[in-house]
């Protein structure tokens, strides 16, 4: 018996001598006391392994989740357990029952259950990328979630929920392809390999039969006014108003055989093939031939090329005109997945390939060339565009997803089982053409099904929009808005509204790891660049547009280590390259050089820390010729170089603590009597301190003002007083006032201190001149120092 160990509890009783309390334990159990009757337990509930997160009550049913990740539900009167349904992959921490149609129990994502009278059948998942979801409540048709980050949204209820819908015709049939034109006719072909018609006003017709059609071949034009289909050396192009059709004999299909536009594009296993097009009634042939990544899946008529997407990965390109000659080439995966579409959104080239990554190519010099990459559906399919809205469709394992371009989290998931799946995707509308929804048609084992999908609308409430921890803030655009990046490899981009909240407005997922730091910069033009960097030895640059960002260059190598702290300047002497500075996880600091103009980034060289200790923190003067380092030794390295030289000197190194060192910032006293060779650190024991190089000595030091690590220090200056900014594992802010003794001396004038509701702050960031400070962690917090 868990008695005392009540973790949640319910009251039930619409007056005070009906109240009955449902307490949940620790160890799974659930009580059903009368508050009035001390601790006597009336009925007690059994079945969870590990402790009751929450409960909730509809008429005679007790619903509960808890720790072993189940959805269970008991009569309340009898205890007995009615069903147990398991359906999250993470833990479950929220509950809330509108109704038996509407149960929603959420995790890391939300999932929609409905009680069938015998069992629980999941419905949908909404995927809203918040992080930890602890809490769920609904207001009016909306369900609002808020996350352990501090993060909230709305999911719109929807009023009807997705069944599957049958076409009676089909159902004598069993169907391995189809496609489908805007008129609703369908073109499928059967387990026989015979090709048949269908149409809203007629039977299914059989049209084309006994030549073995392949399933695999049955393809659309981009207008639906042809489709094709093939067997092992025939093609079918049929004109699908008329039905009327021709044939044409090949060598083969198994190089590939798809649309571009009208034109129908095949191609055998050697490589070489044919396009076939229509003209004023007359069917025009011309050769083709492909040299590498056979076969080709997919095509796409951009300017005057036609883009080819190969099963190896590749883009090739051809002039429209000639076939036969690649124009260029390159290769959008490392690994060899096929790429699976190819769309133009806003002037650019996307390009989907099967390892779940969507590549953006922008054409410089009459060359399409790689300027982004991000993550997106586990196995995408293909785009789909509704007006200027863009979205990506796919699967994951089992499941059906259909996302937003720039996003992995999906606006709807479905089962749908396991296998091969042919199946397609189209957009529905409302009576006034306003999109709400798709269709998702598929085939399972032979059976051909039909899915409407109201899509619900999500909407960001408060941010940090991240799913876990952020590990880096800068602020842009004159302080309009602010870029954050952490663990869950996601770059977002936020303006900041006049009420001062954050609005997402972009994000990228292009990093293959958690990123552990970024630092933007502000060019004399007026240009702001921002630098990123993370596990996979991998440093990125970035672009900043009006409301997105442009990756402009990307360093990666081999072995795989972490790059923990970067900065990014630009050069004093020339307006066209920028330098990169970046602490590793190999002891190591390098310094990189980045042309913009030809997008080219460059390691310059390094230097190897002679202690047995890690660097943790990098910062650099505002001269650019001083790089100081803060290492887990307690230790600050002061290193000297210059554009050309061929390796850093080493200027001083100078222990500040006995514990290890865990923030830094360059200190500009603007002072002719002080050292222009200032430092600040944070150590791992709650203190900071001021180093200055040309007397190789600590020149202030606090007296424990956090009761933790330090994960952050950053410095701001007005016209009367220096400030530093500090926090700490203790989720303390201290502002400390420092200015000059009488003697010369340094000393502390001033403290303030400020508490967070930010768990894990990793980093601080001051935003104007009264030494406001932004905080980060798991979460974002305002702290206005009054």
């Amino acid at each position: 018996m868990d008695l005392l160990l009540i973790f949640t509890g319910i009251i039930r009783g619409g007056s005070v001598n009906e109240l009955e309390v449902f307490a949940g334990g620790i160890l799974g159990s659930i009580h059903r006391h009368n508050p009035f009757e001390g601790a006597e337990v009336l009925t007690s509930y059994e079945g969870h392994e590990g402790m009751i997160f929450e409960m909730d009550i509809f008429g005679n049913k007790l619903y509960s989740i808890g720790d072993d990740r189940s959805i269970r539900i008991f009569d309340i009167e009898s205890a007995k357990e009615l069903n147990v349904a398991y359906g999250h992959e993470s833990r479950i921490r929220a509950l809330k029952v509108l109704s038996d149609d509407r149960i929603f129990s959420a995790g890391d994502e939300i999932c929609l259950w409905k009680w069938t009278g015998s069992s629980l059948k999941l419905i949908e998942k909404y995927e809203v990328g918040i992080g930890k979801i602890v809490h769920l409540n609904i207001f009016d048709n909306l369900l609002l979630a808020s996350s352990m980050n501090g993060a909230m949204v709305t999911v719109q209820i929807k009023e009807r929920l997705w069944e599957p819908i049958k076409i009676p015709a089909f159902e004598d049939y069993v169907i391995r392809a189809f496609v489908k034109i805007l008129d609703g006719t369908y073109f499928f072909v059967d387990d026989q390999k015979h090709l048949y018609f269908t149409t809203k006003d007629t039977v299914i017709k059989r049209f084309i039969e006994n030549q073995k059609i392949r399933f695999d071949s049955l393809r659309l034009s981009k207008s639906g006014k042809y489709a094709a289909a093939a067997s092992d050396n025939k093609v079918f192009l049929i004109e699908t108003l008329t039905k009327k059709y021709c044939t044409f004999v090949v060598e083969d299909v198994l190089g590939g055989e798809f649309f571009i536009d009208d034109e129908l594009i095949v191609i055998a296993k050697n490589g070489k093939g044919i396009a076939f097009s229509m003209k004023d009634n007359v069917f025009i042939k011309k050769p083709a031939c492909v040299s590498r990544g056979l076969p080709i899946k997919c095509g796409l008529a951009v300017d005057n090329f036609y883009l080819f997407g190969t099963t190896k990965g590749y883009i090739i390109a051809y002039q429209k005109s000639d076939l036969l000659k690649e124009v260029f080439s390159f290769k959008v995966s490392p690994k060899s997945e096929p790429v699976m579409d190819i769309s133009v959104i806003n002037f650019q080239i996307y390009i989907l390939t099967r390892d779940g990554k969507c590549s953006v190519c922008q054409k410089q010099n009459d060359k399409y060339e790689i300027i982004d990459s991000y993550a997106t559906a586990e196995k995408p399919t293909a785009f789909l565009s509704v007006e200027d809205e863009h979205y990506i469709w796919g699967f994951r394992a089992s499941q059906f997803i259909f996302t937003p371009l720039r996003s992995s989290n999906p606006l709807a998931v479905y089962e749908c089982g396991g296998g091969h799946r042919i199946s397609n995707v189209y957009p529905i509308f409302d009576e006034k053409k306003n999109f709400y929804g798709i269709r998702y048609e598929h085939i399972i084992r032979g059976e051909f099904k039909i899915v409407e999908m109201e899509i619900s609308k999500i909407q960001n409430v408060v941010g940090p929009f991240h799913q876990s921890n952020i590990y880096g803030i800068t602020m842009i655009n004159e302080g309009h808005s602010i870029i954050t990046a952490g663990i869950d490899t996601k770059i977002l981009l936020c303006n900041i509204d006049t009420n001062g909240r954050f609005c997402p407005r972009w994000h990228s997922s292009a990093h293959l790891s958690s990123i552990h730091s970024l630092d933007s910069t502000k060019l004399r033009n007026g240009t702001e660049f921002v630098a990123t960097c993370g596990g996979t030895s991998e440093i990125r640059i970035w672009k900043i547009g009006e409301n997105s960002l442009y990756q402009c260059g990307n360093f990666t190598c081999k072995p795989d280590y972490r790059y923990v702290s970067i900065k990014i300047r630009e050069s004093l002497e020339d307006e066209n390259i920028l330098y990169i500075f970046a602490a590793c996880s190999i002891r190591q600091i390098h310094i990189f050089s980045f042309n913009i103009s030809i997008g080219k980034i460059e390691k310059l060289l390094s230097y190897q820390n002679s202690e047995p200790s890690t660097f943790s923190k990098i910062a650099v003067s505002s001269d650019l010729l001083t790089i100081y380092a803060a290492s887990t030794s307690g230790t600050v390295t002061a290193l000297s170089w210059s554009p050309g030289s061929k390796e850093p000197s080493l200027i001083q190194k100078v222990e500040a603590f006995d514990s290890g060192l865990s923030a830094i910032c360059s200190i500009n006293l603007n002072d002719t009597n002080l050292s222009k060779n200032v430092c600040a650190v944070g150590c791992e024991g709650g203190d900071f301190a001021l180093v200055d190089f040309e007397t190789e000595s600590v020149v202030l030091k606090s007296s424990h003002p956090h009761y933790s690590t330090i994960t952050d220090i950053c410095f701001s200056s007005c016209e009367n007083h220096w400030t530093l900014g500090t926090i700490a594992t203790d989720c303390q802010i201290i502002i400390s006032y420092f200015g000059i003794t009488n003697d010369g001396n340094l000393e502390i004038v001033n403290t303030k201190y400020f508490n967070t509701n930010v768990g894990d702050p990793i980093a601080i960031l001051p935003i104007d001149n009264s030494s406001n400070y932004l905080v980060v962690g798991q979460g974002i917090d305002f702290v206005k120092n009054v």
